[in-house]
């Protein structure tokens, strides 16, 4: 009879805490970035897990990068037309507590067909151009399931935060005859 006490006991005990296991909730805490021009590092700070709100089973962050990029090109030389290449390369990173990195990453080539110097600095007409690379997103995760981990981002004290490194890099570059006027 003590064996099926056993396991009556394991059956009741399971009722209680599978409703509570389904009823999983999640808290999300954002730290948007200002508008900022590229080359630059500083702190995400984010309000650390309060563990008066349950138990932290996971952590998933989630790194995501809005960027605009423009380019503005004028061939100013009067001898002959050339061919542009402008490659673009855009870089997010945030330094994890364990020091990994959750990166973003984002490249583009193109070619451009630009004629004499047309005598009008406007990046445009056909020995110019200028475009933009508007509202391009690109989002990294990662997630945390192991206790050590997890515990970084727990709060021993109310109001407790974290800060993450944070840090963006960006470059234009141009590649073709004769001299040029702009690339930004």
């Amino acid at each position: 009879m003590r064996p099926m006490r056993n396991i009556l006991l394991f059956a009741t005990v399971a009722l209680i805490l599978a409703p509570a296991a389904m009823a999983t909730e999640s808290v999300t805490y954002c730290q948007p970035l200002s508008s900022l021009n590229t080359n630059w590092d500083r702190d995400s700070v984010l309000p650390k897990f309060d563990p008066s709100l349950g138990t932290l089973v996971k952590v998933e962050l989630n790194g995501t990068l809005n960027w605009t990029q423009i380019v503005r090109f004028e061939h100013e030389v009067s001898e002959s037309d050339a061919d542009i290449s402008i490659d673009q390369w855009v870089y997010f990173e945030l330094t994890m507590h364990d020091d990994s990195l959750l990166t973003n990453e984002w490249t583009n080539y193109s070619e451009w067909y630009v004629t004499v110097y047309d005598l009008v600095t406007d990046f445009g007409g056909t020995s110019g151009f200028n475009f933009t690379n508007a509202n391009l997103t690109s989002t990294s995760r990662k997630n945390y399931t192991d206790c050590d981990d997890i515990s970084e981002y727990i709060a021993r004290f109310p109001g407790e935060t974290k800060n993450i490194r944070t840090r963006a890099r960006a470059t234009v570059s141009a590649d073709g005859s004769g001299n040029y006027c702009s690339v930004t």
